[in-house]
């Protein structure tokens, strides 16, 4: 049988990405814009033209293992993929 991981639900908002990590919302919103995190905009209702931002369980996952890797000073410990475009 398969174990769950401790980050559920499978998408999170800003706000709870924010909180994860440990960073201001505005930045949280920036790696959003910047596509420095992978998300994805659900539609509110049909007639609108606005969304809702989510950010997968994935990512939240492969930037706390990259944060992970650097230790505790920010240094790399190993050659990770960037968190730009494409991944």
């Amino acid at each position: 049988m398969e174990s769950k991981t401790a980050l559920e639900p499978r998408l999170y908002r800003v706000r709870e990405f924010a909180l994860l990590l440990g960073l201001p919302l505005p930045t949280a919103y920036r790696m959003v814009e910047q596509e420095l995190v992978r998300s994805v905009r659900l539609p509110v209702s049909t007639d609108s033209r606005l969304g809702v931002i989510r950010i997968p369980a994935e990512e939240v996952e492969r930037i706390l293992l990259e944060a992970h890797s650097r230790g505790p000073e920010g240094h790399s410990r190993g050659r990770l993929g960037s968190a730009g475009k494409g991944n």
